[in-house]
């Protein structure tokens, strides 16, 4: 009864070395029955291709992420200001503490810039992540970071339409 098969492939369900002992069951069994797999890039576009040998015609790339149509775009320039928004899991994979890092040397290097970043997302990271970004806001008088936690993907569209940032 089911004679169209599309899929889309990211992250686990992509990357056999995510896996514990590198285990993706069924994948190369059912490979043939897919009428499309959307990935989210070009290098995972190859790597599905040369990993699983499947027909390149039946592979197709779709990014995700959030559309911020132009009209929600509230950019107003202002030298002494940056407000940032992320948007991902609170999972070691994103590297969060990275951004933590980067906001931390650029706040002491531009002491006259305030700096607001906002994070939306959870995860089991988020805890860990939120007490090592207090420990950063505690040595710089510049910075606010906030963990806004998950939302829904209504409640985004809405915070991006109602907000203004510089960064996403």
């Amino acid at each position: 009864k089911i004679n169209k098969v599309y899929s889309r492939a990211h992250g686990f369900d992509l990357y056999e070395e995510r896996r514990l002992h590198n285990y993706m069951p069924l994948k190369r069994q059912f490979d043939d029955l897919v009428n499309k797999l959307f990935l989210l890039s070009e290098p995972a576009r190859d790597y599905y291709k040369d990993k699983y040998i499947i027909e390149d015609k039946k592979l197709a790339i779709s990014s995700l992420g959030v559309n911020v149509p132009y009209k929600y775009a509230g950019f107003e320039y202002n030298i002494y200001k940056l407000n940032i928004i992320s948007l991902s899991s609170c999972i070691l994979l994103k590297q969060i503490d990275k951004i933590i890092l980067a906001l931390e040397v650029y706040a002491k290097l531009n002491k006259n810039i305030e700096i607001t970043w906002n994070h939306i997302g959870d995860g089991p990271l988020k805890y860990k992540l939120a007490k090592y970004a207090e420990q950063v806001i505690a040595s710089t008088d510049n910075l606010k970071i906030s963990f806004m936690g998950q939302m829904c993907s209504q409640d985004v569209h809405r915070h991006f339409a109602s907000s203004k940032y510089d960064m996403f």
